[in-house]
């Protein structure tokens, strides 16, 4: 299974009933259920840049790639701490100019600058060694670090609990609205699940610096995961 990394935060659910008949003519209570569960996290994930500025789009491309190099190297050498590069991506872009294309008075054209950035997105597992290999990484020098955030490498089991919840919660729901009415649940008519997701707090921005000598981040003691099951239930009278 995919690992999941999720960074939004979710509306709350709505929790809507109403009861109505089979096409049988069966009555039937229908009501949407949710449910929670709670993991550690065993991986955090962030971006690393590294970046040039030049007078041309050769030079830039240029500088770029000697340090994208160095970088790259910087990062294999965590490896054993467990980092692990999962992609790099390279944008190279004109910066942008002031609102007038000439100096002021000199009637000579702004110089051009370009910008190369190479942005390597990193794992880092177990999570118990982040601060310490985000403090190399900003000891090094080479890099800006970006967001970091948290996930699992395998969310099965945890999604599971979630949804098992869920229907727990339309169980119990759908048994306090029938038994006030005088009915009794009977057979399950239909079950719609809705998506099960991972919750966690805002990503951890930051710009790290040759000066940091060291960062120190309190990972989530553990994400919490969210699912929502609606269950129409057959009713008879009790």
């Amino acid at each position: 299974m995919r690992a999941l990394f999720v960074v939004a935060l979710l509306a709350p659910l709505a929790l809507p009933m109403h009861s109505a008949a089979a096409k049988d003519g069966t009555p039937t209570v229908t009501v949407t259920g949710q449910g929670r569960s709670r993991a550690a996290p065993d991986f955090a994930r962030l971006a690393v840049s590294a970046s040039v500025q030049a007078k041309s789009l050769k030079q830039a491309a240029s500088r770029q790639q000697d340090l994208a190099t160095r970088a790259r190297a910087m990062l294999h050498g965590l490896h054993n701490q467990g980092l692990s590069i999962v992609r790099a991506d390279f944008t190279l872009a004109r910066d942008q100019t002031p609102p007038s294309p000439y100096r002021s008075g000199a009637g000579v054209p702004a110089p051009q600058s370009f910008t190369a950035t190479t942005t390597f997105q990193v794992k880092i597992k177990p999570v118990s060694q982040l601060n310490a290999v985000l403090s190399q990484i900003a000891a090094s020098g080479l890099v800006d670090i970006g967001s970091v955030g948290f996930g699992l490498d395998h969310p099965g089991a945890a999604m599971d609990q979630a949804r098992r919840a869920a229907m727990e919660d339309a169980h119990r729901q759908a048994r306090v609205y029938a038994l006030a009415g005088g009915f009794a649940l009977k057979t399950i008519q239909s079950v719609t699940s809705g998506q099960a997701f991972a919750l966690q707090p805002r990503m951890l921005s930051m710009a790290a610096s040759p000066a940091v000598g060291s960062m120190q981040i309190i990972p989530p003691a553990q994400l919490t995961f969210r699912s929502a099951v609606t269950v129409s239930w057959s009713i008879a009278p009790q």
